[in-house]
């Protein structure tokens, strides 16, 4: 589930130009039934794939919503990283309050070389990555619009292939940045770096619009995601607002709206981030 959140907003960094009339984008994942429709527009993104995520850039603030529940959490990157470090040590507290107290340093170290998060263990300075974009020569038309494929390095390792339209319009005016701020902080705790966030990557994805996309891990090729409509349309502004009679919760309270993630690890007791096919 937070790999289906980061590679989505891989996918939107180049669509939120409030000078547009907006966008409506429609895109499937390799394997799987349902499919990701993502409105845009002036600084605002929403997703909905059964459950709803709003991103309002303007005012650094996001939202997840499960509409069967008429629930909703909202928060900032800093609020939504605060968020699950509170749901992870409480979780983990409970697991470590199980083992023999004589195993519980054992047990930490075990959790520390899975690059899981553990309790009162200091972050630590920032590790410095090489993040390289490489041209492949593999040209496709995708959805109507001519890409290129590219394969993106991280120390040399291949984490992902992205097939890029330079005829889509691009945003000179969204914060890629403070946008990528939430793929950070969703990574924060997997263990991964958020290549997302570097300048080699928010470069690229400033002057075109990635039409499929492929993860890896570990040399295991992930499934595709892939866009299968990108249409111009005037978005409603009540397609960025929590609907009324939606009550506000804690992201603890939200987990049981959410469901399971689909691939990689999760602390038992934390709150899943929202998904959308193609992210990782």
């Amino acid at each position: 589930m937070r790999r289906t959140l980061l590679l989505t907003l891989a996918l939107l960094v180049a669509l939120a130009a409030p000078g547009t009339a907006g966008f409506k984008i429609e895109q499937t994942m390799s394997g799987m039934d349902e499919q990701a429709v993502i409105f845009v527009d002036a600084n605002r993104i929403k997703i909905e794939s059964g459950q709803e995520v709003i991103f309002n850039i303007e005012d650094n603030i996001l939202y997840m919503l499960v509409p069967e529940r008429q629930i909703y959490w909202s928060g900032t990157p800093e609020e939504l990283v605060t968020s699950i470090r509170s749901a992870m040590e409480s979780a983990m507290e409970g697991m470590l309050a199980q083992v023999p107290e004589d195993q519980r340093d054992q047990y930490r170290e075990q959790m520390k070389s899975m690059g899981m998060f553990v309790p009162g263990e200091d972050d630590g300075e920032a590790e410095e990555h090489d993040v390289a974009i490489e041209k492949t020569g593999n040209a496709e038309e995708i959805a109507g619009y001519a890409t290129e494929e590219y394969q993106i390095l991280v120390d040399g390792e291949l984490v992902e292939k992205v097939w890029m339209a330079d005829d889509v319009p691009v945003s000179d005016e969204i914060d890629l940045k403070r946008f990528a701020e939430y793929a950070a902080a969703m990574k924060q705790f997997s263990g991964e770096y958020a290549y997302e966030t570097s300048d080699e990557y928010l470069s690229r994805m400033a002057s075109g619009y990635p039409m499929r996309t492929q993860p890896f891990r570990q040399g295991q090729e992930g499934p595709e995601t892939e866009v299968t409509a990108l249409i111009e349309m005037d978005v409603p502004d009540a397609k960025f607002e929590v609907p009324e009679g939606y009550e506000k919760v804690t992201l603890m309270e939200l987990q049981g709206g959410m469901g399971a993630p689909r691939g990689g690890a999760q602390a038992p007791g934390t709150a899943p981030p929202p998904q959308a096919p193609g992210m990782p």
